[in-house]
């Protein structure tokens, strides 16, 4: 909801909440987690990799796109709007 659509009608953009992590003072585990509507208990321990957006569900992910979340590792219930 940060991002402008390319297509169709227009709509109110939403800010994510917060400030941006400091790089020289990281949290621990995820970065994001300070902002983040979907944190768990894990993500203040857990630095997640990047991989693939698919986890193999159908219809979840897209080919060349990339993320950093526990979600799509298959550590919680991964919400329709994170389903890229």
């Amino acid at each position: 909801n940060s991002f402008p659509p390319l297509h169709g009608p227009k709509r109110p953009l939403v800010g994510i909440p917060g400030s941006p992590p400091d790089l020289q003072a990281l949290p621990s585990g995820c970065p994001f987690r300070p902002r983040c509507a979907h944190v768990m208990d894990a993500c203040a321990e857990v630095h997640p990799a990047l991989g693939p957006t698919s986890l193999g569900l159908p219809g979840v992910g897209e080919p060349g796109r990339s993320v950093a979340c526990l979600l799509h590792e298959g550590q919680g219930e991964l919400p329709a709007e994170l389903r890229v």
